[in-house]
Parts: structure tokens; C-alpha cells; sequence
């Protein structure tokens, strides 16, 4: 059980974040619009399995080390970095042809693993589960690894929800302006250049900020 009278501000501040575009939401439209919807929802699924291991580092107690080590930290967000970039390039290096009408992409993409590894390898994910789940947290109710691990999974489960809605979304435009070539490749290589920005902005972020 947790403090229900903290409920209201939880599943507002959880909406609130979840709305804001952030390096998963970026990699499932790519995703989306590269290879489908069903590839953006393997993408989807893949980082909200990221999440869910950041919540039970956080439950565990083992995200503080995250917080404390700079050189654990620095890792993980390079880690991070690097493969944003990578992701961001090969979308902005990709070839028009591999469109087919529909808005599919014959190019081999893995939605699941691509999501998991932006998940995963964002240390700043992890900083924030740790500042934000305790707030909410009553200790007089119940355990604090029980509350963290159920209003983390809350908030994994809504960003899905989220995403699901993109992915549709995203998914119906593609359908529609799939057979123009030009704008399809505008897009891929836009969306490309976020995922970059957000590598170099992840590479150069600090524990605190």
C-alpha cells in the first residue's frame, strides 16, 4: 500500500513527465517511422524495460552509487551517448529507397533492443527516479522498496500508454506521406539529428544537472 492523498500530484507530475519528448520518446518515433508500429512498440516496451531496472536499482538502493560515483556515472552516460549518436547517424545516413508504401522499412531494425539500450544506458533516468519516487513515498504505510517499486511501475506503465499513443499517431502520418520519398527522408534524417542532440546532450551533462 502507499498514501493515497499523494495520488493526485503523483499521476499529475507523472503525466506531466511522460508528455515530455526525452531520448525514449525520440527513439520510439524514429523507430516508428523507420520500421513501423510495430517496431516503434517493441522500442516502447524495450525502454520501459530499462525503466523498470532503474526502479529496482532505486528500490534496491543500488541507484545511490549512480549519484556518488563520478566515474561509474561518466560510463554509463557515454555508454549512452555513444549509442544515441550511433542511432541518430544511421537514420541520418539511411537510403530513401528502403521506404516501401506504408511507411515500413526493409532495413533490418530490432525496435526491443534499440529502446532497451537508450533506457538502460541513461544515467540521468536513474538520477531522476531517485529524486522523484521518494517524494511520494509514506514509510509509515508500508515498506519503502514496495512503494518505490509500485509507483515506479506506475510510471513506466504511463509512459507506455503515452507512447502507444505516438506510435499510432506517428504511424498514420507515415502511412499517408510514405510514397513521398523526399519528405519521408526529411523526416528521417530530422529525427536523426535529435537522437544526436540528445547523445551530445547526455555526453556532456554533470550528477547534478
Amino acid at each position: 500500500m502507499f498514501d493515497y492523498s499523494l495520488l493526485p500530484g503523483f499521476l499529475i507530475a507523472v503525466l506531466l513527465i511522460n508528455i515530455s519528448p526525452g531520448p525514449e520518446m525520440i527513439c520510439v518515433i524514429s523507430t516508428t517511422i523507420g520500421s513501423g508500429k510495430k517496431q516503434g512498440l517493441l522500442a516502447s516496451l524495450g525502454a520501459a524495460t530499462g525503466s523498470t531496472v532503474h526502479v529496482m536499482l532505486v528500490a534496491l538502493g543500488l541507484a545511490a552509487i549512480l549519484s556518488t560515483s563520478l566515474v561509474v556515472f561518466t560510463i554509463v552516460k557515454i555508454m549512452g551517448a555513444l549509442y544515441l549518436c550511433y542511432l541518430g547517424i544511421k537514420s541520418i545516413v539511411s537510403r530513401t529507397e528502403t521506404f516501401i508504401p506504408g511507411g515500413k522499412d526493409v532495413r533490418n531494425s530490432n525496435g526491443y533492443r534499440k529502446g532497451l539500450f537508450v533506457g538502460v544506458l541513461n544515467p540521468k533516468s536513474i538520477l531522476f527516479f531517485l529524486a522523484f519516487l521518494p517524494q511520494f513515498v509514506n514509510p509509515e504505510i508500508s515498506s519503502y522498496s514496495f512503494q518505490i517499486v509500485t509507483l515506479g511501475l506506475c510510471t513506466v506503465v504511463a509512459g507506455i500508454l503515452v507512447e502507444l499513443i505516438v506510435i499510432f499517431l506517428i504511424d498514420r502520418i507515415v502511412t499517408v506521406i510514405s510514397r513521398k520519398k523526399r519528405i519521408m527522408m526529411f523526416i528521417d534524417k530530422l529525427t536523426g539529428a535529435v537522437l544526436i542532440c540528445f547523445g551530445l546532450k547526455l555526453a556532456l551533462s554533470t550528477q547534478n544537472k
